[in-house]
């Protein structure tokens, strides 16, 4: 089973995302999600060469992540790009912004979106993929459906994070030296919690 994820490109010009520029964890702990895998990892922020990266890995899934709302309609178009060159290949959208709005993911090119936190349902719909299974048997899933969504069991959080495998770094090693916050580099990411304990009514953070 080969397996391509995707970080889209910046959005826009100048802005926070030219000063901080850091590496991406969550598919980072996405690929060691999947150890049984072949798993391959572009930072197109850092090297946009998608026709290449999939010609290499003809990927039988490529995931693409949506941290943010302002990456939505570029995201639909990468996936109308990797569905056309890959077009039996199975396309998963994850992230922030499906999470909370899996809906403005409707679109023939996209497959399925990841609801929450991937690691287990990624793992799950490999194993499913692989077997020749019924997606809508992974929980955690919202699947498009001849133009319509269905969305599969929920998935309950992960209770203990030490449960899960080390991200497989070395999947961004030759951009290692380009990470950075601000001035700070080279510069590394470390989760050490999920989630919020408190219900601010100014805040969006803890619906996520």
């Amino acid at each position: 089973m080969r397996v391509l994820l995707v970080h889209p490109p910046h959005v826009g010009r100048l802005g926070l995302q030219d000063m901080v520029l850091v590496e991406p964890l969550a598919l980072e702990r996405l690929a060691a999600a999947v150890p049984d895998a072949e798993v391959a990892l572009l930072d197109m922020r850092l090297e946009p060469d998608l026709d290449t990266a999939l010609a290499d890995l003809p990927p039988d899934l490529i995931g693409l992540t949506c941290p943010f709302t302002t990456q939505v309609g570029a995201l639909l178009s990468l996936a109308a790009r990797v569905k056309q060159a890959c077009p039996r290949a199975f396309v998963l959208v994850g992230g922030h912004h499906p999470s909370l709005r899996p809906g403005d993911f409707l679109h023939p090119c996209v497959d399925a979106i990841a609801c929450g936190e991937g690691e287990h349902t990624l793992a799950e719909l490999v194993k499913c993929l692989r077997s020749g299974g019924e997606p809508a048997r992974v929980p955690g899933l919202v699947l498009n459906r001849a133009g319509v969504q269905e969305a599969t069991a929920p998935r309950p959080a992960i209770a203990d994070l030490d449960s899960l495998p080390l991200p497989a770094r070395q999947l961004t090693a030759r951009w290692r030296r380009r990470y950075h916050w601000m001035n700070q580099h080279p510069h590394a990411l470390v989760e050490t919690s999920r989630g919020c304990p408190y219900r601010c009514n100014f805040c969006s953070v803890w619906r996520f």
